[in-house]
């Protein structure tokens, strides 16, 4: 006999986490989370557990804004139970760009973002920014832009910039702890955690609507209308292998590799807004350090080995980042060093894809996603050796004293950790129903959304699972069948070359 759920999760993330809660608190009654590890502890466990609500994006605005609402709404159901209103600091993008008028690349942004109110200040003897950081005010909002240095030091004085977009409603939480709160209460409305995978799912073969899934190492078979992948990093591969018959969704998985290392100085305080280089950039040198890469350069082999080349550029990318973390650490991160570092997930080799099919056996994943044994074999051996010092010295342009570490700290004082940010070949989000697979919802591609956008990623796929959400405008921004149709994929691809032929914002990469 089939063991019957209302819908199974495929994922122990934060959104599969938060799909769960949002699916128990309509009623649902029997919820299974399918995952092989434990909850919190593939991407979602080495998270920047950072959000904000400023995009560009009308789609993402919504979706995030929403979603930063449902977690202010939980924080205040649980006490502040996992930071939220501890780590309000905003984000603070830094430039060197003196005020420059209305040209200047933060005014630019600011005016094209969905900020709802953009605040000047120029006047180094105004204490308004200064005194709005200490405010009680639990909804801080819009952006806020200092011109000049001394305007910049007054409110941040570790910082030295020439200006700075500040913008308010952003700041950073303990996922840990949310996905610990989404965890406890999915569990005490009866929905259960399930350490298996699946390996093949039912359709009714009138209308293709999902009938049951099958588990790998129970083996067994469960009777659901409802399969939701939110599988992080192997979401695509999940998808081939449950639907063969549709194209394959071409999801990238980028290395996402954190730098955490002991502030010993108090450089950073506790209470400073993320920072971010939002000017490209360059690597600071000391005049022996030239010399020394100008004879490297004259022998490209030994300029190979050292593995200096991606840092040499005179305008490598903006988006480097620091914030204050726990227990006297920051933790930073700079998306740019590892974009060359795909993680590939597919169904297997050709060697293997040609022996399942002669046994006309199921395929199986060539990575394994067992952990700890995912993050030895496809995390730590990927981050390059010396992410570490150059993004710290990176920073050390606008947080100067950053210096004081670089080539000093080691054994714990400094280390790495890292996910995958997965991305669709938009990389905007993929939620919703696939058309032809009644019950079957994507809730992938949300790269380093993935915090900041749970709470509003599950409202949306449990709307959609009641009808209570029609395609619109919104919707067909996450659209999962954007992947699978021909011509809503040809749709994407015309829409990605015209986004790539426009101009490129210059602030930071993580917006």
């Amino acid at each position: 006999m089939k063991r019957t759920a209302d819908a199974v999760i495929v994922g122990a993330g934060i959104t599969g986490l938060a799909i769960a809660r949002e699916m128990a608190k309509r009623g649902a009654s029997s919820i299974m989370i399918v995952d092989p590890n434990p909850p919190m502890t593939l991407t979602s466990a080495y998270s920047t557990e950072c959000y904000r609500d400023v995009w560009h994006n009308p789609s993402m605005a919504a979706l995030v804004s929403r979603s930063i609402d449902l977690m202010e709404i939980l924080s205040d159901e649980s006490d502040n139970a996992f930071g939220f209103r501890t780590h309000q600091h905003g984000y603070l993008f830094v430039s060197d760009v003196p005020d420059s008028g209305p040209n200047h690349h933060f005014n630019e942004f600011a005016n094209g973002s969905t900020a709802t109110a953009v605040r000047h200040h120029r006047d180094p003897t105004s204490d308004d920014h200064l005194l709005s950081l200490g405010s009680d005010v639990h909804n801080k909002d819009g952006i806020d832009l200092l011109w000049g240095s001394d305007v910049v030091a007054k409110s941040f004085p570790h910082v030295h910039a020439q200006s700075a977009l500040h913008a308010r409603r952003a700041g950073w939480i303990d996922a840990q702890q949310l996905g610990r709160y989404l965890l406890d209460d999915v569990e005490r409305m009866g929905g259960v955690v399930k350490k298996d995978e699946l390996v093949s799912m039912e359709r009714d073969s009138n209308t293709g609507a999902v009938i049951s899934v099958r588990l790998k190492s129970s083996g067994e078979d469960i009777h659901t209308s409802t399969v939701i992948n939110a599988a992080g990093p192997f979401s695509g591969a999940l998808s081939q292998l449950l639907l063969p018959s549709l194209p394959a969704p071409n999801f990238t998985n980028e290395l996402h590799a954190k730098v955490i290392f002991r502030d010993q100085q108090k450089i950073v305080p506790s209470d400073s807004p993320m920072v971010i280089l939002g000017d490209k950039t360059t690597i600071p040198w000391t005049e022996e350090e030239n010399e020394w890469i100008d004879d490297l350069r004259m022998v490209p082999e030994e300029m190979a080995e050292a593995g200096l080349s991606k840092w040499l550029g005179s305008n490598l990318p903006s988006g480097c980042h620091v914030r204050p973390a726990s227990s006297g650490f920051n933790v930073a991160l700079w998306e740019y060093a590892h974009h060359d570092r795909p993680l590939n997930i597919h169904t297997g080799t050709q060697e293997e894809e040609a022996m399942n099919e002669k046994n006309n056996s199921q395929q199986q994943l060539n990575v394994k996603c067992i952990m700890p044994t995912f993050y030895d074999e496809h995390v730590i051996t990927k981050i390059d050796p010396l992410y570490s010092e150059m993004t710290l010295r990176a920073l050390s342009l606008f947080i100067p004293r950053l210096s004081e570490y670089v080539g000093v700290l080691g054994g714990n004082d400094i280390f790495t950790d890292g996910g995958y940010y997965t991305y669709a070949p938009d990389r905007m989000p993929v939620l919703g129903e696939v058309s032809e697979v009644p019950g079957y919802f994507m809730a992938c591609g949300v790269a380093g959304y993935g915090i900041m956008a749970a709470m509003g990623v599950a409202e949306l796929i449990c709307d959609q699972r009641e009808g209570k959400r029609q395609r619109n405008e919104e919707y067909n921004a996450f659209d999962p069948n954007r992947l699978f149709d021909p011509t809503q994929r040809k749709k994407m691809e015309q829409k990605m070359e015209e986004e790539a032929a426009s101009t490129e914002q210059a602030v930071g990469g993580s917006l």
